[in-house]
């Protein structure tokens, strides 16, 4: 049932009711006919503890395989499709036609003939949608309120009945894929993966180029006289079918009536051809895509990240059907171990050879893909034969150990505890992934095979161990960006679609690597042997650890061979005594959220205790925070044994004290690098029984959080203490070389501009709109001015000298005593260097809840180059910022924000074709509200681009505004609803919803039921809407506070002039009201060539007033007007809690 369906008499707060009853629901009105029963179905039990949903599966006569899932709390619904078609499928003339397939796919159907028709009905129902296509599968996926679930399913299942495949669209969907496919070509770890693709077999798929782009996906078969729609269709016959489909739907109906629903919708698909409807089995094994001559490769790359990298490559069988035994999971955590005296931290710390090691299969018919990754220091790069050496050694030793059936066993026992306490996920994420695995997993398998062993099979582990030797692996070598070598290499060959230059040696030969050094495979037998086996006595160990002292490297390597990991510590009888929220503490004042999230943290504890006290005869001082608050609640409501407990201790500030400095907060991100590096291989053992924890030190202040079960919280806050406290007393711990490392990988992070243009577009926004931050480039130049002193004195000095306040949150399956101790457990066993000197605590201070927001008082906009070299994209990012954020405000913005992301995504990326990235949306920063639009594309320069988003701005999305019919309106506004009633699917989002109140003091508790209280109010209306969005993009007075980041891919070049500006805007249509507006904006910008904290003071300088930033006030409550429009003289009218409890006072007369 739809809103616009509901009688005319049902106001708001009948609306409200039905959606927290569970009521709203589309599905739930379907009667269950009698076909139903003719349907043969299947409950599913094999789930985790932690899971309350409902699962069946069944099959339609049509042979369409169905698994519907019921979350009987949620608001949202699901559903996905998974096609058992993919990459692997496409013609060999056409490369890529099943990835232009997914997309031409959401472009109309029959009965929905617009374009944008799916988009325009999800933007209605606070949904999105999205696919991906894979070697062997393609996956649609989509989500909405659970009011519009008929509709949806209807939508989405005539896209599978009756695509339109429009031709009207091939060009500019192809262009689509064509940014998607440039967007791959800067990626490092996409154009690493194609190179290892083109040395396949060319008969296999594995060597075909499978995104498409362009040229094959239009221009080739355009020349050759073939329409690429033409083939899809023909595609779309042979390979879409009910037979080949697996359905997912999520949603609070019982499944009996999804099921109903997915009859009636998806029950008349039929297969289009005899062999789509016969063919089930999927093999590509043969021919085999790296055949014996084919390996015992090296490849250089050309590199585009500032660090180089090593990629070692080994082909195994096809693992999909082994999932049982998870062979893969247990080689993985052999090599990849990081406990002390390891072998990844020999790499690391004691040979400086490694910053960072990562495994990584992927199985399908082809075989499976297995990695091992190394990002390599300076040093490793200059000695790549005696990482290779280091590494096939350990791979001997461990294979002459034997497969350990102990640890073995233990990682099952882990995985199964980890299983039973496994939460669900989002009903998206849930559909997505449930519709993929049925491609794959039997039924009986189908929730627990990617999670479990449940058969020990140590042959198999050791015939896998056995192939990792260099016979059967090709090893890559990224240099870093900028090497020349390759440009000069004659032999050197490009990359078919990525103009990626790479060349491929034998791997006993010698080369000239890039950087003029010499690679050679070392000696014969010291890399295993053919067969697999090798010694591993200590002698060998022995051998190894003289050939590195003599390279110089290791001079204090131990004589006991590296350690492998051993049988892992599971816990066992796992108390569940305080583990769900009482429902009971649950009243009527609380609020609404309390429904979803439960009953809200008290305070336990708060303390104001004098500050750090002195101990005598050279003792460390325990830290003790000013003011010490501890919030607790006992279990959750979702399903979980764990406790989580977040910690922060917050420094008071004096009343006009500058920002830290850009060194200080230097030193403080090399401390934390430090820390997480002393940390890490200390608590390998215990976070591998799946307790986690994460320390961060920052200008903020320093942090603590703990995620575990209550059995062995105490011993990980203990350990990460005793670590943390050892590495801040002791300022000689942080080693040199292990510094220095560190520096260098922070200067490599800083500068390489790996990532997409855009999000550095956003960064750079952020920078300008935030009081304190600095550029990377800021951070860059003052690296060279920290040493391991100032690192190591950096905490203590910025942070723990200052008065403190502590904020603490628990959750979970402990009572109040227990948080209470492990709250007060960090406060006190925190200790203090002897030689810190504590500052007073003065009456003006205040502990900083929100970071300032600039407020220009003209527009801004930066033009810069494309930061990411090499990258042919241009970018926009053109933000209009508003106020400090009201529930009011909130609540507009949450729906017009969802409206604008689907018009302009729809106007300049469906429609115009302008980038690969398009979106919008309205958000708080801090707690100051904005609307963003970005695009980054290469049709249109970043001038164009702006002008492009401007014409939606105040073109289209007000036209679209004005447009909206009250049907329309109630259909976005109970989508929101939903939204917001939306439950929490694990302990996560209970503690994420939570926490920023009690980091804020325990202010805002009820910001969220004042929001629902709004947002179902009459307040909300079509002309709130209308107003918000007038007020934005025409002020009543001054100009709009608009901050553009340019991205051009070239050379910058000089801003349009006005008549220049003028003439673009009014070509797209910008009405002639707003371009006088526009001209006056564009001769009052501040321009600048970077973003900075330069800049930024800049901008606070020429604010009007000398009022540079917004207040920092959090509104977190509704503003009463009076009958005149006024707010009272207390501006403010009683908090929806404060109504709800006058109201049960009055009852209870």
């Amino acid at each position: 049932m739809n809103v616009s369906s509901l009688p005319a008499r049902l106001g708001g707060s009948t609306l409200l009711y039905l959606l927290i009853a569970g009521q709203f629901s589309a599905a739930s009105c379907v009667p269950v006919g009698p076909e139903v029963f003719g349907i043969r179905t299947q409950e599913l039990t094999d789930k985790s503890k932690a899971d309350a949903r409902s699962y069946q599966l069944a099959e339609l006569p049509n042979g369409l395989q169905v698994l519907n899932i019921q979350d009987a709390r949620s608001r949202k619904a699901a559903v996905a499709i998974a096609v058992k078609a993919g990459a692997f499928d496409d013609p060999e003339d056409i490369p890529g036609l099943a990835h232009f397939c997914e997309h031409m796919l959401f472009l109309g159907s029959k009965k929905y003939a617009g374009a944008t028709s799916f988009d325009d009905f999800l933007a209605s129902a606070g949904g999105e949608s999205n696919a991906y296509t894979a070697p062997e599968v393609t996956v649609y996926h989509a989500d909405f309120s659970a009011a519009s679930s008929s509709d949806a399913l209807a939508r989405f299942a005539d896209m599978f009945r009756a695509p339109l495949f429009n031709k009207q669209y091939t060009e500019k969907e192809v262009h689509a894929i064509d940014s998607e496919h440039s967007k791959n070509t800067q990626d490092p770890m996409w154009r690493t993966l194609e190179v290892f693709h083109s040395l396949a077999d060319p008969r296999s798929p594995e060597h075909h180029f499978t995104t498409g782009n362009y040229e094959t996906l239009y221009t080739n078969p355009t020349e050759h006289g073939k329409d690429p729609v033409d083939a899809l269709k023909v595609y779309f016959q042979e390979r879409y079918c009910p037979q080949q489909f697996r359905l997912v739907t999520v949603g609070p109906d019982p499944v009996s009536q999804q099921l109903s629903e997915v009859a009636q919708q998806f029950g008349d698909l039929k297969p289009r051809s005899e062999a789509c409807a016969s063919s089930d089995v999927r093999d590509f094994s043969l021919p085999a895509a790296y055949p014996q001559e084919r390996l015992s490769k090296f490849v250089v790359v050309e590199g585009s990240e500032t660090q180089a990298k090593l990629w070692l490559y080994f082909p195994l069988p096809d693992l999909t059907k082994d999932f049982q035994s998870q062979p893969m999971v247990y080689i993985d955590y052999l090599l990849t171990y990081g406990g002390e005296n390891s072998f990844k931290n020999l790499l690391i710390d004691d040979l400086g050879l490694i910053s960072r090691m990562v495994a990584s299969s992927d199985s399908n018919s082809a075989g499976t893909k297995f990695f091992i990754i190394f990002t390599l220091s300076k040093q490793g790069s200059q000695h790549l034969n005696i990482l290779l050496e280091c590494f096939f050694w350990y791979l001997g030793h461990v294979r002459g150990a034997g497969v350990d059936q102990g640890l073995y066993q233990s990682m099952a026992d882990l995985l199964q505890l980890q299983y039973d306490w496994l939460q669900p996920s989002a009903p998206m994420e849930t559909a997505k992934d449930f519709a993929e695995r049925m491609t794959r997993l039997p039924s009986a398998n189908l929730l627990s095979g990617d999670a479990l062993i449940d058969r020990l099979d140590p042959d198999l582990v050791a015939s896998l161990l056995a192939k990792l030797v260099p016979e059967n692996m090709i090893a890559a070598y990224l240099p870093p960006s900028g090497s020349s070598g390759l440009l000069q290499n004659p032999e050197a060959q490009v990359l078919p679609y990525y103009g990626l230059r790479y060349t491929v040696s034998p791997l006993a030969t010698a080369m000239v690597l890039p950087d003029g050094s010499v690679f050679q495979l070392p000696a014969a037998g010291s890399l295993g042997s053919s067969d697999g086996s090798s010694s591993s006595s200590a002698g060998t160990w022995t051998e190894l650890r003289a050939r590195l002292q003599a390279a110089g490297l290791g001079s204090s390597l131990s004589s006991s061979p590296p350690a492998t990991p051993k049988q892992m510590q599971v816990p066992k009888n796992i108390s569940t005594s305080f583990m769900r929220a009482s429902v009971s503490t649950v009243s009527t004042w609380q609020g609404l959220d309390a429904t979803m999230y439960g009953p809200r943290p008290w305070l336990l504890a708060t303390s104001t205790a004098e500050t750090n006290h002195e101990q005598k005869g050279g003792v460390p001082r325990r830290l003790n925070a000013k003011s010490v608050k501890v919030w607790y609640r006992s279990g959750w409501m979702t399903i979980s044994p764990l406790v989580s407990l977040s910690v922060a201790l917050q420094p008071y500030r004096a009343a006009g004290e500058g920002a830290m400095s850009v060194l200080d907060k230097a030193r403080l991100l090399l401390y934390s690098k430090l820390l997480s590096k002393e940390l890490t291989p200390k608590l390998a053992d215990l976070t591998a029984t799946g307790a986690s924890f994460k320390v961060v030190a920052s200008s903020d202040g320093l942090s603590f959080s703990f995620n575990s079960f209550e059995s062995i919280l105490p011993q990980l806050i203990e350990e990460v203490l005793a670590v943390f406290n050892k590495f801040n007393l002791d300022r000689s711990l942080a080693k040199a070389s292990r510094f220095n490392h560190s520096v260098e990988e922070l200067r490599d992070e800083l500068s390489a501009h790996s990532d997409m243009p855009f999000k550095y577009a956003v960064h750079d926004r952020a920078l300008l709109l935030t009081q304190g931050a600095h550029s990377f480039e800021e951070v860059l130049a003052v690296l060279d001015q920290v040493s391991v002193e100032s690192m190591a004195t950096s905490l203590a000095e910025l942070v723990l000298s200052r008065p403190l306040e502590l904020s603490a949150l628990a959750i979970g399956n402990m009572d109040q005593h227990k948080a209470r101790e492990a709250a007060n457990n960090i406060s006190a066993g925190i200790l203090l260097p002897e030689w810190v000197v504590t500052m007073e605590l003065k009456q003006d201070t205040f502990v900083e809840r929100v970071t300032p927001v600039t407020k220009p008082s003209k527009p801004v906009e930066v033009r810069a180059r494309n930061p990411r070299k090499g990258d042919p994209n241009d970018v926009a990012l053109v933000t209009i910022i508003d106020d400090v954020a009201t529930v009011e405000s909130r609540a507009a913005y949450g729906i017009l924000g969802k409206m604008l992301k689907a018009q302009l995504y729809n106007g300049l990326r469906t429609q115009q074709q302008l980038g690969y990235v398009v979106s919008a949306g309205a958000v708080v920063l801090e707690n100051v509200h904005y609307v963003a639009a970005i695009v980054q594309g290469t049709v249109l320069g970043a001038d164009d681009l702006e002008a492009a988003i401007e014409a939606e701005f105040l073109g289209s999305f007000p036209k679209y505004l004005e447009a909206l019919t009250e049907q329309q309106f109630q259909l976005h506004r109970s989508a929101f609803l939903a939204e917001l009633l939306q439950p929490a699917s694990a302990a996560k989002d209970e503690m994420a919803h939570f926490w920023p109140a009690v980091a804020a003091g325990g202010h805002c508790f009820e910001l969220l039921d004042e929001l629902i209280h709004f947002a179902n109010s009459s307040q909300l209306s079509q002309e709130l809407l209308q107003s918000t969005w007038r007020r934005l993009m025409s002020p009543a007075s001054g100009l709009r506070r608009k901050v553009t980041v340019k991205y051009f891919a070239h050379k910058v070049p000089a801003r349009p002039s006005a008549a220049n500006l003028t003439a673009a805007l009014a070509k797209r249509s910008v009405p002639p009201a707003y371009l006088k507006m526009l001209a006056m904006e564009r001769e009052q910008t501040l321009v600048f060539d970077n973003a900075d904290s330069a800049t930024r003071n800049k901008i606070v300088d020429h604010s009007a007033e000398g009022n540079g930033y917004f207040p920092s006030d959090v509104i977190c409550q509704v503003r009463e007007q009076t009958p005149s429009g006024q707010a009272p003289s207390d501006g403010m009218r009683p908090t929806f809690l404060q109504r709800r409890r006058a109201a049960e006072a009055e009852s209870d007369k």
